[in-house]
């Protein structure tokens, strides 16, 4: 009973507009990009270097008519996703 004058006053109180976060946008497309990587080890499998793996996402890049992030943002931006599927390409070609 001692709330009870709380929770009805806050039952009837209009629901919180919060503002939307805003972002600064984003040159590149990084969810396709990595979305590409992943189509391309599901189909064609994992490239045989990490270096033929930035090659296709430049490749996608430009085929798309974007523009096309430098190598080492490349590098930073796949670096995760070549640790997780990399090892296969070793195995492979050991």
């Amino acid at each position: 009973m001692r709330y009870l004058a709380l929770e009805q006053s806050l039952e009837d109180a209009p629901p919180v507009e919060r503002p939307e976060k805003r972002r600064a946008p984003t040159a590149y497309d990084w969810e396709e990009a990595q979305l590409e990587a992943f189509r391309l080890v599901y189909f064609d499998g994992v490239p045989p270097s990490f270096g033929a793996l930035i090659r296709h996402i430049q490749g996608w890049y430009i085929a798309k008519g974007g523009r096309v992030p430098d190598e080492s943002t490349l590098k930073r931006r796949l670096r995760k996703f070549w640790t997780l599927f990399g090892p296969e390409a070793q195995d492979k070609a050991a």
